[in-house]
Order: structure tokens, then sequence, then C-alpha cells
């Protein structure tokens, strides 16, 4: 039996750990200013440079993956972080994100639901006369073998786009959606 859901809390957990990842550690020294003057003063860009940097490769790095779907649909994920660029209160930084070709994969796993008759006449065996579970399994043991099989890889650049307010570095939400989309090789979920 398989544990966790096929759409439910897979992906979602991982991407909202990223995002708050960043959000809580891209935190630099507050800066002293003036009590009756509160100007920002422009940030320390080195220090701002390393503090995106190293934010954004902890959070990559303490992706959790929580069920057999994430292990199969990200285990030839990679991504490759470029430099940083400060700018007053807005940063970018580039990103290399690549995986297999997780669209192509599931499009030929439901061609083979679809063309194969030994497949076709096992889920509905299944669909009759098992549970909603063993009909799940079925199909994702024919998806993960897609997947697994892959040669295809998808490579996607993304630029990460950061604010910073009160001395805290926010990474933008589109940027955080089109991460998210690269780390699926653009398989909507």
């Amino acid at each position: 039996m398989r544990e966790g859901r096929l759409w439910g809390r897979g992906a979602l957990p991982f991407f909202l750990l990223l995002l708050c990842a960043l959000m809580l550690s891209c935190c630099s020294q507050p800066q002293s200013q003036p009590e009756e003057h509160p100007v920002e003063e422009p940030p320390s860009t080195e220090e701002d440079e390393k503090a995106i940097l190293e934010a954004t490769e902890e959070a990559i790095a303490g992706i959790e993956v929580e069920t057999e779907l994430e292990e199969h649909l990200l285990a030839r994920f990679e991504c490759e972080l470029g430099e940083v660029d400060v700018e007053g209160n807005r940063a970018t930084l580039e990103a290399h994100v690549s995986n297999a070709d997780l669209p192509t994969a599931l499009s030929e796993a439901l061609g083979e639901f679809s063309d194969n008759e030994d497949i076709i006449s096992s889920l509905g065996e299944l669909y009759r006369e098992g549970t909603d579970e063993e009909l799940t399994d079925a199909f994702l043991d024919v998806l993960y073998g897609h997947v697994d099989e892959c040669e295809d890889v998808v490579e996607t650049d993304v630029t990460l786009r950061y604010t910073k307010r009160e001395n805290e570095w926010t990474l933008d939400e589109s940027s955080l959606e089109q991460f998210v989309a690269a780390a699926y090789a653009g398989l909507e979920y």
C-alpha cells in the first residue's frame, strides 16, 4: 500500500517550506536609523547577496520529499544557482532548473492505458472488484515506470525576484510559481 495522497499534500508542503525558509532565512542585521527620521539606508550589497544565496541553497537542500509520488517526480530534479544582483531593496537570483520531462512521461503513461489491452483489462477488473487504493496503485506503477525510464530532460532558467522590506528579504510569489513549474518540468498539477 502506498502512503500519502496522489496529488493532495504532495507538492504544496515542499514549496511552502521553500517559501518560508527563504522568507525567514534572508534576514540581515537590523540597520541603525535615527528615531525621528526613519529613512531606510541602502542595503549592504555583499552581505545581502550572501544572505540570499545561502538561504536559497539551504531551502533547496532542505526540501523534504514526503510521498512516493514526489520521490519519483523529483528524483532527477536539479537546481544550479547563479549570481545574485542587489539593487537597493530589490534583488534577483538566476536559477537553472532541470528535471525529467514529466509531461511527456505522463502522456506516455496515459497512452499506455488507452493502447494496452492487458492494462485496460486489469484496470477494468480492479475497477469492478478491487478497491480505489488498488486501482490507484496500478495507475501509479505504470506512471512511475514511465517517469523513472524517461531519458529526456527539461531545463528552465528562472529569475527569482526578492524585495527587502523592514530588513527582510522576501521572495516574490510569481518567482516561486515559476520555480515550482520549472521543478516539475512544466507538469500541470
